[in-house]
């Protein structure tokens, strides 16, 4: 996702992007994004690949004008934020910082990668 402006809208391949994000939504889970599945599993301990995703969304729909992506996503979108408001697993939630937003992740018997 962190690359996702660069690779894809901006190289004219806004319909493969348009499929990725659809299937990084629909792989949501108490408002995260799976950090990997190379076990097999999707494992859920990353903290910031949600937000990347919603940096990839608000880009791909600048760059592109891709409206009706933007409307399809909205519920995901919108429960996303509000996990990260509220907390998501292991304590993941945003914090008020002094410059803007910040982020708190606590884990216990784990990692949680950034």
């Amino acid at each position: 996702m962190t690359s996702h402006e660069g690779l894809v809208p901006e190289t004219g391949r806004a319909g493969e992007g348009r499929l990725l994000l659809h299937r990084a939504a629909a792989s949501l889970s108490e408002g995260m994004l799976a950090n990997t599945t190379d076990s097999g599993v999707a494992e859920f301990n990353t903290t910031d690949a949600t937000l990347w995703f919603l940096h990839a969304v608000d880009r791909h729909v600048a760059v592109t004008g891709d409206l009706d992506l933007a409307a399809s996503l909205l519920d995901a979108l919108a429960q996303a934020i509000e996990y990260h408001m509220t907390g998501t697993r292991h304590g993941i939630r945003s914090t008020p910082a002094v410059l803007g937003v910040g982020i708190h992740a606590r884990t216990r018997g784990g990692t949680s990668t950034y």
